[in-house]
């Protein structure tokens, strides 16, 4: 006698070119995701990878087939150290939008098998699989620009500068090298299309955090090209500062508007602060948050912090991409002759 599997794979698939979603398949969804948990958590995704393996092969010869096992395929990101320290870094919000959107997708991948769900399980499918690509795509795309930023590492620049000053200055003092080196942020810039999938990412962490602004503000040359893509995505205001002459280019902000800053490198965090005073006082306009590229936490000024920037980091209104001892221990591992290239 046939076991009720069998019976329900019987059933037919697909009617004229239309996929029904038949008894089967709702038994196979059913079956492996009733005991995920509501809240799905990082380590969630590696149970959503497997659970969905198995589903795909208890549906295999389903047309659905491909894309259960495409999903679980590309879920294989989730084991990765890039993908870890991607949600390790809690300015960047990864745990709470994994929470919220996974969450959701697997959510509605449940309601579609109730009786008031029919006709929505394609479309619930589709969602999963759209953000599961979305956060493959910011995790390779972060870590692309990691190892350009981490290329940028290397021994002091010889040589007078003028409008670069500011820019140069990004002293790391690793405890295992005999002098200091020094972080040249003009290679983190040098993938537009890498800057540009982040300021999508950054939009979405600034419209997620609660920032309403007025002002992008960029303090620092290399984060002239950050800021304007996200001055031109949010359709907000863009300002740059002149480090020389701390004047606001092309004019100041004006009073009671709102300013988000986004700078290089978080070092002693004083320039960040002077220019948070200056928007404040001298602006009478109002400091929302800062989007900075590395935390420099190897800087011989990072003991030095004011207690303004511990406070603004415990706020939540300083986000980094990158930890400097992060891009050090990269740019360790890099071969010489790419070391050299750079």
């Amino acid at each position: 006698m046939a076991s009720e599997k069998e019976a329900l794979q019987a059933e037919p698939q697909e009617v004229e070119g239309v996929i029904l979603f038949d008894a089967w398949i709702r038994w196979a969804v059913r079956t492996h995701l009733e005991d995920l948990p509501r809240v799905l958590e990082m380590k969630d995704l590696i149970t959503l990878k497997e659970k969905l393996k198995l589903i795909a092969q208890e549906v295999k010869g389903s047309p659905l087939f491909p894309t259960f096992d495409g999903i679980a395929r590309t879920l294989e990101f989730a084991s990765t150290d890039d993908f870890r320290a991607l949600a390790e870094n809690k300015t960047l919000r990864v745990i709470p939008y994994l929470n919220g959107y996974f969450t959701d997708r697997v959510e509605d991948i449940r309601n579609s098998l109730q009786p008031s769900g029919k006709g929505r399980f394609e479309a619930a499918l589709k969602g999963l699989d759209k953000t599961v690509s979305e956060l493959l795509e910011l995790t390779s795309e972060w870590a692309q620009l990691k190892a350009a930023a981490a290329s940028g590492i290397g021994p002091t620049p010889s040589g007078e500068f003028i409008e670069l000053r500011h820019e140069v200055d990004n002293v790391l003092a690793p405890p295992d090298e005999k002098e200091p080196l020094n972080w040249n942020p003009q290679m983190a810039i040098v993938q537009p299309n890498v800057l540009l999938q982040l300021s999508n990412w950054l939009k979405t962490i600034v419209l997620d955090a609660g920032w309403p602004f007025d002002y992008i503000c960029s303090i620092s040359t290399s984060g002239l090209p950050l800021a304007t893509m996200l001055s031109a995505q949010l359709r907000k205001k863009f300002l740059q500062v002149d480090n020389q002459t701390r004047a606001f280019l092309p004019r100041e902000p004006e009073e009671n508007k709102r300013v988000i800053v986004v700078d290089t490198t978080l070092q002693s965090g004083k320039h960040l602060v002077d220019f948070k005073e200056r928007i404040e006082s001298a602006c009478k306009a109002r400091f929302v948050g800062a989007i900075v590229f590395v935390n420099n936490d190897l800087s011989p000024r990072a003991g030095n912090r004011p207690d303004e920037i511990n406070s603004l980091m415990e706020k939540g209104q300083i986000i980094y991409l990158y930890k400097m001892s992060e891009l050090y221990k990269l740019w360790k591992a890099m071969p010489e002759e790419q070391v050299r290239a750079t």
